[in-house]
């Protein structure tokens, strides 16, 4: 389980491959370009943790049995580093993303292709898990609202979730 020193410096790795300005810290107020697509650089955090901490993947789809076989509140622990990825229709919404849980705060790590977003949104825990619960409700309303508050973009409430995956090391 990561520090949040080995979430910084992996994530400024990430960036550097990406040819991107490095992060001066998880505080730090770092406003995207909308260049890089979201799969590359949370994939590239995942794999980081992955290989280089020799780390081993957990995963869950939080989708399948009208996703009650993913209890959230047990994925989310102190040091744990959560990968995400959201599809449904229509696909221009899709995300991934990295979430990063220390003391009782979710640090939400993300790019965004064709928008500027926050590479870092810090919200508390259990903000994130109720607004996950909400994001994987598969009701448009809750889902439009959910995704506004965990990665700050406004999309229309016609937004379907298909599938949530969830990959945790």
């Amino acid at each position: 389980m990561p520090y949040p020193s080995e979430i910084l410096r992996e994530v400024n790795g990430c960036l550097m491959d990406l040819n991107k300005p490095r992060a001066g810290s998880l505080a730090h107020i770092y406003q995207t370009d909308g260049e890089v697509s979201c799969v590359n650089l949370a994939g590239a955090i995942l794999e980081r943790f992955a290989g280089d901490m020799g780390e081993n993947y957990e995963y869950v789809n939080a989708t399948s049995d009208n996703g009650l076989v993913c209890n959230i509140d047990a994925i989310a622990t102190n040091g744990r580093l959560i990968h995400i990825n959201v599809r449904g229709e229509p696909s221009t919404n899709n995300h991934v993303f990295n979430v990063h849980i220390w003391d009782n705060t979710a640090l939400i790590i993300q790019v965004y292709l064709n928008k500027q977003v926050r590479l870092f949104r810090r919200i508390s825990k259990y903000n994130f898990i109720q607004e996950f619960n909400r994001l994987r409700s598969q009701n448009s309303h809750y889902v439009s609202g959910a995704y506004n508050d965990l990665f700050g973009v406004t999309i229309a409430p016609n937004y379907t979730v298909s599938d949530l995956n969830v990959t945790y090391v």
